[in-house]
């Protein structure tokens, strides 16, 4: 019985499938998520994880469901402004996941691509791939919980139906900047952050350039 509750798969699963959204390979998943829980990173944004894992996350659907707010349609993309758009399908986190796919792909792949179409994987469930290496993970993974959190928060306010490329260039850098600072704080090195902010002010006179 102990053994069939340990392999049993999350109801959360379950209920995505149930609503037609996406889910990697489990195996993958339930690894890499044993990965990141074992990160010097703060439990916050561990547990932020979790929370979008087990599908608690505090969209606005569940506010409008909640009648704490009068609609639960993004104004920025006009659709319902579930978890998974807010965190991932919405403009900014859209511009944040491609813009550090492009990066991530010069990194290891010279340029060729390979993670601008595993974003889903890599960016919405922070999958973890074999050529991430050393502290590699760690602030990749920080990278990405911090903007899906930032991201999270803003699809709440009114002022997203203003933000354009270059709202989402200035929080990408600002993210990450920030990021840095905290690893550094807790004497974790910062070399691939760094590397990322000096990536997007390369097109600093260009924020539309990471836009799809």
């Amino acid at each position: 019985m102990h053994k069939k509750k340990i392999a049993s798969i999350h109801p959360s699963i379950e209920t995505r499938k149930v609503d037609k959204k996406w889910f990697p390979d489990i195996e993958s998943f339930q690894n890499s998520f044993k990965i990141v829980l074992d990160l010097p990173i703060t439990l916050y944004y561990k547990g932020f994880l979790f929370e979008q894992y087990i599908r608690t996350l505090v969209s606005c659907t569940k506010l409008f469901k909640w009648n704490l707010i009068e609609s639960d349609i993004c104004t920025k993309c006009n659709v319902k402004n579930d978890s998974d758009h807010a965190i991932f399908f919405c403009k900014f986190p859209k511009y944040f996941a491609h813009c550090l796919a492009i990066f991530l792909d010069e990194i290891y792949f010279k340029g060729c691509p390979e993670f601008i179409f595993l974003k889903e994987n890599f960016f919405l469930f922070n999958i973890y791939y074999e050529c991430f290496k050393g502290d590699d993970f760690t602030q990749i993974s920080m990278l990405i919980l911090a903007a899906k959190d930032k991201a999270l928060k803003i699809s709440k306010e009114p002022c997203l139906s203003r933000w354009n490329e270059n709202n989402y260039f200035s929080q990408t850098l600002l993210l990450a900047q920030f990021c840095s600072k905290l690893l550094d704080k807790g004497g974790i090195s910062t070399y691939l952050i760094e590397k990322f902010i000096n990536f997007v002010l390369k097109y600093k006179d260009n924020t539309k350039y990471f836009s799809i």
